[in-house]
């Protein structure tokens, strides 16, 4: 039974929740894919284009604070879960799940005299799940064990944005300088935000003392329909609790970004570089909802006896406080920011098959940057075939080890990255995994001359 959980959790936990760290990549630089970690970077080849269906998907995974191993070692001897253990298992003051999806419609990269001018097509989706432990605790040990204290739960945070991203980019080589950068257009598919979040008990020392209750903040949401069975006293129709598919392809809730990057070679050995990508943000105008509480504060004595005994009375009283809490939605568009990264680079050639680099990046999401640190090597056996491996220190994560390969057969360049290989082998104590698949048509081999500074 533990280990059909252990396979459960692994496999559909990712697209259950459906962040993005990527570790691999930058080494990879033969490919197309590695201008999305920085633009500057020139390509192999003078042309490269990317077929629907075939040309790249991509998956990045992290969790912190909870795993499959937490959730496995809190099962009781008949398998099922104790919440009070789970509680106490966990790490930390907050659960966080992030997942990105990248999927590569199509691009085209060309070069033309001493540019590289190209075009791209991606969907993706960006969520960001932050819950506080403090929610599992209450349902394990009850509000009595906060006796005298405040029950908080305000770091609770989620964002997942939809969206569509058309890229135009260019780049060219300066003498010791590659630059290059890419504007992108975004369209809103839908989107969930929570926004200053309040949740809080303050539970009294003494059972005739009230209870209160304050929560505040706000939920946005787009194209997603509608989230309460009634809005304003208006009820809700069935064509506003679905998803429409034209969110998919209108020209709605529009946004811009941006993609910066350069490169500096130092001699004609090590190489610097620095970028950052997705600085954006999209408005948010079709089929807007805003679920808001205003700091609301709700005080209570308790439940008597007759409401106990009696579950009309019981049904009635629990009704009445949440009519307290009943959230006033609104249809305000709204702007959401994108979740950036930035990437600082070095990258030491032995001679032209065998490098050594060094990657810092970090993303920004929720108020917070999770940084990672990688060292990697690359070798490119024959014409053809490259391949690198690396170790990264992600977060408090400290067993990431990545591996990544393209190889030309003809026009068609295959590339497989995988970020950390060990989640398969301990697949209930991985905390961040990234995958990218796909393939490249390419053509015109460019060999450039090793330069002498």
């Amino acid at each position: 039974m533990k280990k059909t959980i252990k396979l459960f959790a692994f496999f559909l936990l990712p697209f259950c929740l459906h962040a993005q760290i990527e570790t691999t990549l930058p080494a990879l630089s033969a490919t197309h894919q590695a201008t999305y970690i920085n633009p500057a970077i020139l390509p192999a080849f003078s042309t490269s284009i990317g077929t629907p269906l075939m040309s790249g998907f991509g998956l990045s995974i992290g969790l912190n604070g909870l795993n499959a191993r937490t959730v496995i070692s809190s099962l009781d001897a008949d398998s099922f879960l104790n919440i009070p253990k789970l509680y106490n298992n966990l790490k930390g003051d907050k659960i966080e799940i992030d997942v990105a999806v990248n999927y590569e419609i199509f691009h085209v990269r060309f070069k033309c005299k001493n540019w590289y001018y190209g075009i791209n097509l991606n969907t993706r989706n960006i969520t960001n799940v932050r819950l506080s432990n403090e929610l599992i605790g209450l349902v394990a040990n009850g509000n009595d064990s906060y006796a005298g204290s405040t029950w908080d739960a305000s770091s609770t945070a989620i964002t997942n944005i939809a969206f569509n991203e058309l890229g135009f980019s260019m780049a060219r080589n300066f003498y010791r300088f590659n630059v290059g950068g890419r504007a992108k257009l975004y369209q809103g598919i839908g989107v969930t935000q929570t926004k200053d979040f309040t949740l809080k008990l303050n539970q009294p020392k003494t059972p005739t003392e009230e209870i209160s209750v304050i929560a505040g903040g706000v939920i946005n949401t787009a194209s997603i329909g509608v989230l309460t069975d009634s809005v304003n006293g208006r009820a809700s129709t069935s064509d506003e609790k679905a998803i429409d598919a034209k969110n998919f392809y209108s020209m709605g809730n529009l946004g811009a970004g941006i993609d910066l990057g350069l490169t500096y070679d130092v001699n004609n050995r090590l190489t610097l570089g620095a970028s950052i990508i997705d600085f954006g943000f999209i408005n948010w105008t079709n089929n807007v909802n805003n679920y808001s509480i205003n700091n609301a504060d709700v005080r209570s004595n308790g439940l008597n006896k007759e409401q106990i005994d009696s579950g009309k009375k019981l049904n009635d009283y629990l009704d009445s406080l949440f009519n307290l809490l009943k959230p006033k939605v609104s249809e305000n568009s709204f702007t959401t920011f994108m979740p950036w990264r930035f990437y600082i680079t070095a990258n030491y050639k032995f001679n032209r098959r065998n490098t050594i680099g060094a990657v810092i990046q970090g993303r920004y999401l929720l108020g917070s940057i999770l940084p990672a640190y990688t060292f990697s090597y690359a070798r490119k056996i024959g014409d053809g075939f490259h391949l690198t491996a690396n170790y990264s220190i992600i977060g408090n994560s400290y067993t990431n080890i990545g591996l990544g390969w393209s190889l030309k057969m003809g026009s068609v360049q295959w590339y497989l990255i995988q970020d950390n290989i060990l989640a398969y082998f301990k697949p209930d104590q991985f905390q961040f995994m990234s995958l990218r698949l796909g393939l490249n048509l390419v053509f015109g081999e460019i060999r450039r001359p090793l330069k002498v500074y």
